[in-house]
């Protein structure tokens, strides 16, 4: 064979290896690939020996095809709502999906997330609307094992025409599942951190992922003793996209304030994260003055030499840009150049004073 040939088929086969992993999970369970038929769509059961999280799903698609599916799911088997819409949840759906090829994975864009309890059943419905479908094994009964490990076992199916019309019996699910055994956190939480701001703090968190997440709470503690909250923010519900989230509180008190971030289900469990801080220091403006401002890309910090000992600049997200910038010493105050940073306003603090700057490059 051909070197060129060879090592050609070993990128085809080891691409569609990685492309046939929807995530990167714990485990994943695998049925086998033997197609012989096919239609719009397919419904299985998944049962949990041990409680396990469905996180999302490949399937075996029309070769030479490019389509629209879906994913529902319900509790229990599907035998008996074949056909009863009202039965199940759609989960997601996606655009666009090129099949790999035939009896190869193709990865199905949709983030499931479905925990299913230890002992208990859940079936799932994948579909295509048209142009496209699922190819399947004729199978001999709905009960027949496709697969299984020490933590789920797929049973099934049959095949449906779109979106919940005839049903082809028996038909088995060619793919694989992949999932996180037990139950995740509602979110992951990249970051949360505070600003100080003029007479104000300014609290940014940004995760993730969400499933579930009904909202956020914010809490201030109260004279040393008390958390009360300050604030609510909607969640995103359950997403994969990273979501980013502000929050603008006005304090009594000058000085050191505690915060803490609480997250909220649908089911109304709740999930506390750590306890941040931030110094509020009063802001005194007629000890510093800054002009230009708005500034272009430089401007003259003006105070008391006592004053212009110490200076920090740090944008509205609390990040320090100190070491991006550059200072240079004048008579009349110091010079300040923003033409390594691309940010719209900074925060220049001294020893007990600041400013805000606008920047119009």
């Amino acid at each position: 064979m051909n070197r060129n040939i060879f090592i050609l088929i070993l990128f085809v086969l080891f691409s569609r290896f990685v492309l046939s992993q929807c995530g990167t999970y714990t485990n994943t369970l695998v049925t086998y690939y033997a197609s012989n038929n096919g239609q719009r769509g397919t419904m299985f059961d998944v049962t949990a020996t041990n409680t396990a999280t469905v996180n999302c799903f490949s399937a075996n698609l029309y070769a030479g095809t490019t389509g629209y599916y879906e994913i529902y799911y319900k509790p229990g088997t599907y035998q008996g709502s074949e056909s009863n819409a009202a039965a199940w949840t759609l989960v997601g759906s996606a655009a666009g999906v090129t099949s790999l090829g035939n009896n190869v994975g193709t990865p199905l864009p949709i983030a499931v997330n479905i925990t299913i309890p230890a002992g208990q059943t859940y079936a799932f419905y994948i579909t295509n609307d048209f142009g496209a479908g699922v190819s399947y094994t004729d199978g001999i009964s709905a009960t027949n094992p496709l697969g299984n490990d020490a933590n789920l076992s797929i049973t099934g199916g049959v095949g449906k025409s779109y979106p919940f019309g005839l049903t082809f019996t028996y038909r088995e699910f060619n793919g694989e599942i992949n999932y996180t055994p037990g139950i995740p956190l509602p979110i992951s939480l990249v970051s949360f951190f505070a600003t100080p701001l003029d007479n104000s703090v300014r609290l940014n968190w940004e995760t993730n992922s969400e499933i579930n997440n009904d909202y956020f709470t914010l809490e201030r503690l109260e004279a040393g003793k008390d958390w009360i909250t300050i604030g609510t923010i909607d969640g995103a519900g359950t997403t994969d996209s990273p979501q980013f989230y502000e929050f603008i509180d006005r304090p009594k008190t000058i000085g050191t304030n505690y915060y803490r971030l609480s997250q909220t289900d649908l089911d109304g469990q709740k999930e506390y994260f750590e306890i941040i801080s931030v110094e509020q220091k009063p802001v005194i403006t007629d000890k510093l003055t800054a002009h230009p401002n708005p500034a272009s890309d430089k401007c003259v910090l003006s105070g008391s030499r006592d004053e212009l000992k110490s200076i920090s600049v740090f944008d509205l997200l609390g990040r320090n840009l100190t070491d991006q910038v550059s200072l240079h010493q004048y008579d009349n105050g110091i010079e300040i150049d923003f033409s390594n940073v691309d940010i719209p306003l900074a925060i220049i603090r001294t020893e007990s004073a600041s400013v805000l700057v606008k920047i119009s490059k």
